[in-house]
């Protein structure tokens, strides 16, 4: 029983990375800025730029990606709630 637990868990690493590498895909590859959409409409570019800044989007693709399957995003949203409360 206890082999059957270990081995289920550890198929689950592998279908885990697949989904994360897909919704993180097809969420850069979707239109519109997420940090322009949180800011709101009446945002200066300035806010616009602080908050990108705050969602580690200011830098490139793969470094985003590398924090976001890292989980590090999740540790900003929890820390900056205002941010991901949209």
């Amino acid at each position: 029983m206890r082999g059957y637990l270990v081995k289920r868990i550890l198929a689950t690493i592998p279908v885990m990375s697949v989904v994360a590498v897909f919704v993180f895909s097809l969420l850069r590859l979707t239109p519109g800025d997420p940090a322009a959409i949180i800011a709101g409409d009446y945002a200066n570019p300035k806010d616009v730029a602080q908050i990108r800044q705050k969602l580690n989007q200011a830098t490139d693709d793969w470094h985003t990606a590398r924090v976001t399957l890292s989980g590090a995003q999740g540790l900003v949203c929890r820390r900056e709630a205002s941010l991901c409360s949209a």
